[in-house]
């Protein structure tokens, strides 16, 4: 397609590509923004997502397939949006259960799931390059599983009981506008993977007992929490994360702060839960956010690990003793799961259990959740 004959939405994308090169924005949010503000409908949104997706899925291969045709050709490189335009219509090309499953990991990435899982490496891959359903986290003080279903059923979306974690919704199209929901419905339900909702419901608190969400981000788990009848602190230490939770339906019962997790303003053994929801690489969600591995550098799993290391020294001094904290990464490398927690012995702590979701066994993103103790 010549720049003349580019439909609007193939603008879009490129726009789209540009303003996440620039920014580090995931891509998925970058989508939503633009196609927002440009007010495009249904059917282009999807044209929209599925391509630029299907290039974040493939773009190692189709980068060195462009690399290689440009070094054939020699004479003068491209513009970069001339480049990003052969590399949308690359994607345009696919067949479409490789637009689906994408075409392979940066070497650092493959050898690093060879390391850590052997022969269920190459399961691994191709689970992590599938695209994932959407999953619904239900409120249970406003509504159940069978009333959702119903409704879902009703409006023509269609979905199904989770098998895995209990209450949760799976979602079987991509597509799903929820905005069909009545109203009451759309406030009691909101999207989070089961593997995260596996995590929050690790935490086995009691009415009249204190949990702090350590690192709450966008509040789905300081929601999930609520449920216990707990008393919640959500701490996180981006402001405008927590501003935002305050907004939303569901999360005004907790007690909301923005703070450094390295340097938490409760004094010792405050807490009787603490969920830790490391920072990490994400690399157990790349069935969301294919372009991950386009902004993650090798080097940054052992910065990441030894942070997480200083989060749970942290986290520690605020536990009560024999309190319980539940450490959880969306990664899947062992070096931010299982190596990080086999220090808490020298914290004060002891691992009562561990386990690694994936999305080759599971069917959910790949996470890890362990049960620590302090003595």
């Amino acid at each position: 397609m010549s720049n003349e004959s580019l439909p609007g939405w193939f603008h879009a994308a490129l726009d789209i590509l540009a303003r996440q090169r620039a920014t580090g924005e995931p891509l998925a949010s970058v989508v939503n923004a633009i196609c927002r503000t440009r007010r495009f409908g249904p059917r282009e949104r999807k044209q929209i997502g599925d391509t630029v997706f299907a290039y974040a899925r493939n773009q190692h291969t189709i980068d060195t397939q462009i690399a290689e045709q440009q070094s054939t050709r020699g004479g003068i490189a491209p513009s970069r949006r001339d480049q990003d335009q052969h590399a949308l219509q690359l994607a345009l090309e696919l067949p479409p259960l490789q637009k689906e499953g994408g075409g392979g990991f940066p070497p650092w990435f493959t050898d690093a799931l060879h390391r850590d899982y052997g022969n269920q490496a190459d399961a691994l891959a191709q689970a992590l390059n599938q695209r994932a359903f959407p999953i619904l986290a239900i409120d249970r003080r406003l509504t159940t599983q069978a009333e959702v279903l119903a409704t879902l059923t009703n409006v023509g979306i269609d979905a199904e009981p989770s098998p895995l974690a209990p209450n949760a919704i799976r979602l079987k199209s991509h597509h799903v506008a929820l905005s069909k929901l009545p109203k009451p419905l759309q406030d009691a339900v909101w999207l989070m993977d089961e593997a995260s909702q596996i995590a929050a419901a690790t935490v086995q608190a009691k009415p009249g007992e204190r949990v702090l969400d350590y690192c709450a981000g966008g509040g789905g788990k300081t929601r999930y929490l609520l449920q216990t009848g707990a008393q919640i602190d959500a701490m996180d230490i981006d402001a405008k994360r927590i501003a935002q939770s305050l907004k939303r339906d569901g999360l005004k019962e907790a007690r909301h702060i923005v703070a450094d997790g390295l340097h938490p303003p409760f004094p010792s053994g405050t807490f009787d839960w603490i969920l830790l929801d490391a920072p990490c690489s994400g690399t157990g969600t790349l069935r969301r956010a294919p372009d991950l591995l386009s902004r993650l550098k090798p080097e940054d799993i052992p910065q990441y690990a030894e942070r997480q290391k200083e989060l749970l020294a942290a986290a520690e001094k605020l536990l009560k003793p024999s309190g319980t904290l539940v450490y959880a990464t969306c990664s899947v490398l062992r070096a931010e799961n299982q190596d990080v927690v086999a220090d808490v012995g020298k914290m004060g702590m002891r691992v009562v259990s561990q386990m690694q979701l994936l999305p080759s066994i599971e069917g959910c993103d790949g996470f890890f959740v362990a049960v620590i103790r302090k003595i």
